[in-house]
């Protein structure tokens, strides 16, 4: 016995085709960054799960990178952007705080222990797979969140621009 699903979506595709080339890349990149964001946001809940002590600065190495050049999609990742060696402009207490930055990387894949050149120890963090588990979670829940960002955001571009609904 199967069920049938119909989805008609040509009121859809009409304000899609009423809409110049710049506004349907407007509409559909808005509809990934929203994904995106209850992406990390999911990733963010489950690295402060581990029982790891974390705070914005931390967390804040949990980034969005939007894909580029005709590429549509986008990744949720840990680690920092490249910054200046030199670190210009900046403070020694931002810097501190955009070193936190990193943690997020060490927690993923854990760290080897360390020792001082004297020989003290240093300790190891323990490996905490949150993005594993975020994947997990996910992946079922991401295309129905993108079908519902797009529509959305495509209806929202359109009425916004003009285009007769």
């Amino acid at each position: 016995m199967a069920v049938e699903f119909e989805y008609d979506d040509t009121r859809l595709m009409r304000l899609f085709d009423e809409l110049d080339p710049k506004r349907r890349r407007q509409a559909l990149r808005g509809a990934f960054r929203q994904t995106a964001r209850m992406v990390r946001e999911a990733a963010v809940e489950n690295l402060r799960a581990t029982g790891l002590a974390s705070n914005r600065h931390v967390e804040r190495g949990i980034r969005i990178v939007m894909l580029k050049r005709g590429q549509a999609g986008f990744r949720v990742t840990v680690g920092t952007k490249r910054r200046r060696a030199k670190g210009e402009g900046t403070t020694p207490a931002e810097k501190r705080k955009r070193r936190l930055a990193i943690v997020p990387l060490w927690a993923e894949t854990g760290t080897t222990e360390r020792y001082t050149r004297k020989g003290r120890y240093r300790g190891a963090m323990g490996q905490r797979s949150f993005m594993g588990k975020t994947k997990s979670d996910m992946s079922p829940r991401v295309e129905r969140m993108m079908k519902e960002a797009i529509v959305g955001n495509i209806e929202s571009t359109a009425v916004k621009y003009g285009c007769r609904i």
